[in-house]
């Protein structure tokens, strides 16, 4: 949260702390409606964005949620509704953990990896921006 919305996401964690971003992200906790179930939040904000962002981490993936978001996003990738999806490698998640739906993937170099480094970070997030504001034609799957 401190190192990846800041620069990058236009919303804010606490009031009066604007990450100042030009991309509007979701992020459960912040932006999920009080009442509503996760399951339905998730899948329609997933529904209503253009790209999803999966930051892979041990912890994301040990998750029950996990699968259900990365099956979600894969399926609607396929189905044209979303344009992307940006794989996030954080500490070097080894690829036998990586979702088989993410594998080809990763394994063809589509993903960033996060170093968590003062030069690394400013790079990585460049090349996030990049990804954020590049279309791709909706007829390719990763599947």
């Amino acid at each position: 949260l401190e190192q990846l919305l800041p620069d990058i996401d236009s919303g804010e964690l606490s009031p009066g702390e604007p990450f100042k971003g030009e991309f509007k992200l979701y992020f459960h906790d912040r932006d999920s409606v009080p009442g509503s179930s996760m399951i339905s939040s998730i899948s329609d904000n997933i529904e209503m964005s253009r790209k999803v962002i999966i930051v892979l981490t041990e912890k994301y993936l040990s998750s029950a949620r996990h699968k259900f978001e990365i099956d979600l996003a894969v399926m609607l990738k396929s189905q044209g509704v979303i344009d992307d999806i940006i794989v996030i490698n954080v500490c070097g998640v080894s690829f036998a953990c990586i979702p088989k739906s993410l594998q080809r993937k990763v394994s063809k170099d589509e993903f960033l990896l996060w170093k968590d480094d003062v030069d690394a970070i400013w790079l990585f997030k460049q090349r996030l921006k990049a990804e954020l504001k590049r279309m791709k034609d909706v007829t390719e799957v990763i599947a």
